[in-house]
């Protein structure tokens, strides 16, 4: 491996996307993996975990370069379509002297180069520290306006985290669909009580612990950001950097969410506010138009069951 402070073109990545069969998501799986035509590493290989043979069918319109490899791995036993998010894990473990990053995602999770790269060296920059870096995921407009995928509300601006002459800070919520590691993370990942399939119902999200399968594609996705680590604060170890001249995320975490359904739909609360506008008093932006209009959306849907009910 390459060392960790700095990237080589020799590093190899190892790619996983579970990917359950559906002919409407193939557009996006389709532009995920032909994004990691733009990555400058020496290999990639990326797996797509399904639940269907026919993925492979799908797959092979896509003419991708060399040092690009895919492979479709069928998992036709599925005690559940959720389980099918986890069964990377005993493959993804057997890679570990094999790859220099190792990259979980969905399907519809698209992760520019400038991102991916700037999240390698923020790593290197936590080294030491018991953070992660995360990403920051958004939905774009038709006008090219980005808007928050995970965040129903603003949240105040957290104390900003100094490492390594950059600037962090503890988002409220780290869910991003989606984790990368470097190898040694990996390993720390892989022998903790965090990996196993057997325990998703025990681990990440306080929120989420003891409720079945009902967020299990979740915890998937949240990799170590809730495993316990004693050297920081707060419930979870993910930091993002932040540009302290605009006062915002920096956009070289952004990371985008393709269907972009949360901001097409008009009673979720979800990729409504502004990239812009997430370090704002939550009791104010209940004053903004956007979420007066929410509001308005959310009560007269609410009236409406309310009426149904009430029909003789």
């Amino acid at each position: 491996m390459s060392g960790e402070a700095t990237m080589a073109r020799d590093d190899r990545l190892l790619v996983h996307i579970p990917f359950h069969y559906s002919p409407q998501r193939l557009p996006f799986l389709h532009q995920v993996v032909r994004n990691f035509q733009t990555y400058d590493l020496a290999h990639i290989d990326i797996v797509v975990d399904s639940n269907q043979a026919s993925t492979r069918s799908a797959l092979d319109s896509l003419s991708l370069p060399p040092f690009i490899q895919i492979a479709i791995a069928v998992h036709g036993s599925l005690k559940h379509p959720f389980d099918l998010t986890w069964v990377h894990r005993p493959a993804m473990a057997t890679q570990l002297p094999n790859y220099d990053y190792f990259l979980y995602l969905e399907d519809d999770i698209l992760i520019p180069w400038p991102s991916f790269l700037a999240h390698l060296e923020d790593q290197n920059r936590l080294t030491g520290s018991g953070y992660s870096r995360g990403f920051l995921r958004l939905e774009r407009d038709h006008q090219g306006r980005h808007f928050l995928a995970d965040f129903s509300e603003p949240m105040q601006k957290p104390a900003i985290l100094q490492w390594g002459g950059a600037a962090f800070i503890q988002p409220k919520y780290p869910y991003c669909a989606c984790w990368l590691y470097h190898r040694s993370q990996m390993a720390e990942f892989i022998a903790s009580s965090y990996w196993p399939e057997a325990n998703y119902n025990h681990c990440n999200p306080p929120w989420a612990k003891g409720k079945g399968r009902l967020f299990k594609r979740e915890k998937a996705a949240f990799g170590m950001a809730y495993l316990p680590q004693d050297r920081i604060p707060g419930p979870h170890r993910v930091v993002l950097p932040f540009d302290s001249q605009r006062q915002m995320i920096d956009p070289k975490a952004w990371i985008y969410h393709l269907p972009a359904n949360y901001l097409q739909d008009p009673v979720s609360h979800f990729g409504k506010i502004p990239v812009d506008r997430l370090f704002h008093s939550p009791i104010l932006w209940q004053l903004h138009p956007i979420a007066l209009t929410l509001n308005i959306h959310r009560g007269t849907k609410k009236l409406g069951r309310l009426w149904q009910r009430l029909q003789p």
